[in-house]
C-alpha cells in the first residue's frame, strides 16, 4: 500500500531546486527523504526525493519499476522496436558517446522518414 507524502507549501520553499538542494544537503527534513512540490513556473507538482532514492520514493507512493538495465531493449541491427507508436527497423550504429549509443534506423509502419535511436 501506498504511503503519504508531504506536500510542502509554497512557503516552506519558493522553488522546486531549493526543495531539491535542501533534500541533498538534509536542510529540508522529509521522514522518507522525499516531497512533493508544486512549480509555479511549470504549474505543475513533483515528487522530489534525495539523490540515491529514487526508487525507494517510487515504491514509497506505490510505483515499482524493473531496474534500469531490464527496462532497455538491446538495439542491433535488424532489430524491429516501437517507439510512441512509430514502428522502425534498426539498421547501424551512428556512433557512440558517454550517454550511449545512436542508431540509425529505417520506418517500417507505412510512412516515409529515417529516424535515430539512441
Amino acid at each position: 500500500m501506498a504511503g503519504k507524502v508531504p506536500v510542502l507549501d509554497t512557503e516552506v520553499v519558493c522553488s522546486v531546486n531549493q526543495a531539491v538542494e535542501g533534500l541533498n544537503r538534509g536542510t529540508l527534513q522529509c521522514p522518507e527523504d522525499c516531497c512533493i512540490v508544486y512549480s509555479v513556473s511549470n504549474q505543475g507538482w513533483y515528487l522530489l526525493h534525495r539523490r540515491g532514492r529514487r526508487e525507494a520514493a517510487l515504491a514509497h507512493i506505490g510505483i515499482h519499476e524493473e531496474p534500469q538495465q531490464q527496462q532497455q531493449q538491446q538495439l542491433t541491427p535488424g532489430a524491429v522496436v516501437t517507439i510512441g507508436g512509430c514502428s522502425c527497423k534498426v539498421v547501424a550504429a551512428l556512433g557512440t558517446g558517454s550517454f550511449g549509443t545512436v542508431w540509425a534506423a529505417e520506418r517500417t509502419d507505412g510512412a516515409a522518414g529515417e529516424v535515430a535511436i539512441k
